[in-house]
């Protein structure tokens, strides 16, 4: 059962749901990831409270956790490596947010604005962590691989070095040139540093030598010629001299 706050879509329990659990006095860790904890004299300083902290004023917002996402570095802790929230505690009506970070840099600002009253449809801050742990994830798959690679070519010889090389760069061609077509980029030619080719026929055969081969015009007197551009070949026609 989502347990939203303050009218908003922002669910405590999913925010905080494995970190709170089964801990008492919640209200008064400082860090709720490494669990650092307050002195008991703190209060809450939102001007709807200014009493002890207790589990209201997290659930009417008074104050947070810091939602940012983050790579655990501790090597001690059971989740090292992995991505996490920040965790630090700090005033949703405070300017700046959190100390590390700020409203400013986008973090938090779903908290910030259902605090005052701006509710939001959309969760920016799972937006931001799902994107963050996508990206690190992908980070350490291609640093695995890379490290695979690398043991296998110590048993390779100098051939198989240079072939191995070899299909990684047209892999990585390959990689661009989809990301390039994704992102609605039409001559690619041009972004890879192979211009479009034209060739008109009629005026004797003519060949051109490119990459390798070669490429030809069509027979004498003919009105017609091939027109070669990064998106591909297609007929051009020449009206008669």
């Amino acid at each position: 059962m989502p347990n939203y706050v303050r009218q908003s879509s922002l669910d405590l329990d999913e925010m905080f749901g494995n970190y709170i659990k089964n801990e008492c006095n919640v209200a008064m860790i400082r860090n709720i990831r490494t669990k650092e904890r307050m002195n008991s004299v703190h209060h809450c300083e939102d001007k709807e409270c200014s009493g002890s902290p207790s589990m209201r004023c997290v659930s009417a917002l008074q104050f947070c956790w810091c939602l940012a996402p983050v790579v655990d570095e501790d090597k001690k802790s059971p989740i090292y490596g992995q991505v996490v929230i920040c965790g630090q505690r700090f005033q949703c009506i405070s300017p700046k947010g959190c100390a590390v970070h700020p409203y400013l840099a986008g973090f938090n600002v779903d908290v910030k604005d259902a605090r005052n009253g701006y509710p939001a449809t959309e969760v920016e801050w799972k937006v931001k962590f799902e994107a963050f742990k996508a990206e690190h994830d992908a980070a350490l798959a291609n640093k695995a691989e890379r490290e695979e690679l690398s043991r296998k070519r110590e048993d390779m010889t100098e051939h198989q070095q240079r072939r191995q090389l070899k299909l990684q760069d047209q892999a990585a061609f390959h990689n661009c040139r989809a990301r390039d077509y994704a992102a609605g980029r039409q001559d690619v030619g041009h972004e890879i540093g192979h211009p479009p080719l034209t060739i008109i026929a009629g005026e004797g055969r003519k060949g051109l030598s490119s990459r390798g081969q070669d490429i030809s015009s069509a027979g004498d007197g003919e009105n017609m010629g091939i027109v070669a551009e990064s998106s591909g070949l297609h007929i051009a026609h020449r009206a008669p001299d």
